[in-house]
């Protein structure tokens, strides 16, 4: 009996199929019969016999769209059991290389361009994918509430993160040297995270702030301004010392 990956190309069992020909043969006597599923062209999965769909999850097949691919935004959150909602219909995701976006059954994978290699969590022997870290999730989040599932989803997010390094969630920051994205993760962290945060973490945060003010995602004309931030959010926690906007 042959046993085969969850997900597979020609490179990854030709040491069971030395020649060719023969895999091409059993590829197409299992495309036919049901047994594997295409994909897409080259990669394939084999079916789970009682109910005929591939065994290879979204995830999985999401970080074989390139040799970069990897989860983050809402996908990681979906990963790490932090999402509130459930994106059916589509997945982001990540690469340092570009690929196709395409569709399978129902779900389209959308690439996303990335361009920093900190923080991927390498589980492909293990598991089949590569993961953000937590701490890198929080703040690519942050970063695009668009592709995180939107402002609560990510707040809800990091109400239920555990424990998270806040070294490394600084290093990362620091790396963007991006102000906005500062007073948004040192928000977020003051706000909602559970954990410990050094009082030195939130006034490096805070020493980001100018006489600017930064839409987080409120609508223009809409949320409430949160002075100590300088970000006008919708839905300032009670108790949050804020300005109508």
């Amino acid at each position: 009996m042959i046993i085969l990956p969850v997900l597979f190309t020609y490179e990854d069992v030709k040491t069971t199929f030395p020649h060719r020909k023969t895999y091409e043969s059993f590829l197409a006597r299992g495309l036919k019969n049901g047994r594997i599923s295409q994909i897409r062209k080259g990669l394939y999965s084999p079916n789970d016999p009682s109910s005929g769909l591939p065994l290879a999850d979204k995830f999985q097949i999401a970080c074989r769209l390139s040799p970069t691919a990897f989860l983050d935004y809402h996908l990681a959150l979906e990963y790490y059991g932090l999402a509130e909602q459930s994106f059916v219909s589509e997945a982001a995701v990540a690469s340092l290389t570009r690929f196709r976006s395409f569709s399978f059954g129902e779900v389209s994978y959308r690439y996303i361009p990335s361009h920093e290699a900190a923080e991927i969590h390498l589980r492909m022997a293990e598991e089949g994918i590569r993961v953000v870290s937590k701490e890198r999730l929080l703040v690519d989040g942050a970063d695009r509430l668009d592709l995180v599932g939107g402002y609560e989803e990510l707040t809800q997010a990091v109400a239920s993160l555990g424990e998270v390094s806040i070294p490394t969630v600084l290093s990362l920051l620091r790396a963007r040297g991006e102000a906005f994205l500062f007073l948004k993760v040192g928000y977020l962290l003051q706000n909602y995270y559970s954990g410990k945060i050094d009082c030195s973490f939130l006034e490096e945060c805070r020493s980001y702030r100018s006489s600017k003010k930064y839409y987080f995602g409120a609508k223009p004309g809409f949320g409430a301004y949160i002075k100590e931030w300088n970000l006008i959010v919708p839905h300032p926690l009670k108790g949050t010392p804020n300005v109508l906007f």
